[in-house]
């Protein structure tokens, strides 16, 4: 990000950064929610230090959100940036479920094993999807919204 600012770079990373910015509002915003409810949901005993947990899941996204929106300037392909994000979503989903979950034992839970957060373990595979949709309905939703903020951003800026 720091060389297309410095013009250093002639890539174009606008698909990239913009999905990065979506996936990780739906990181955030899952993760918080999970420790506010029940941080037992969210680790196997051993928690972050505070400043790695603040840093990993709002400071640094934060920054990056930011430099996405007013910095760079994404989100103007809104096509292209939702088939990355659904193959983004859907790769990871067929990860844990079909490579990770089957070969893993730990974490372990009611209903399953071997999913990376503990409360994933504990629903049964049609509650998961049903969650699992909900999550790519918010990041549709987080999608929009970094739209139309740099969408009004850019015009604002070009209006001076």
């Amino acid at each position: 990000m720091l060389a297309l600012s410095e013009r250093r770079s002639s890539r174009e990373w606008e698909t990239l950064v913009s999905v990065t910015a979506v996936v990780n509002v739906i990181m955030v915003g899952l993760y918080w929610a999970i420790k506010f409810d029940d941080p037992a949901n969210l680790n196997t005993g051993r928690a972050l230090p505070f400043w790695a947990d603040y840093y990993l899941h709002l400071i640094g996204p934060l920054l990056q959100w930011i430099d996405a929106v007013f910095v760079h300037g994404a989100f103007r392909r809104q096509g292209q940036i939702s088939i990355w994000l659904i193959g983004t979503i859907s790769v990871y989903l067929a990860f844990i479920e079909l490579i990770v979950a089957p070969n893993a034992e730990f974490p372990y839970g009611a209903v399953t094993s071997g999913l990376p957060y503990p409360f994933l373990n504990n629903m049964l595979l049609i509650d998961r999807f049903w969650f699992y949709i909900s999550a790519t309905v918010a990041a549709f939703v987080a999608l929009a919204v970094f739209a139309v903020i740099a969408n009004v951003y850019r015009r604002r800026r070009t209006r001076r």
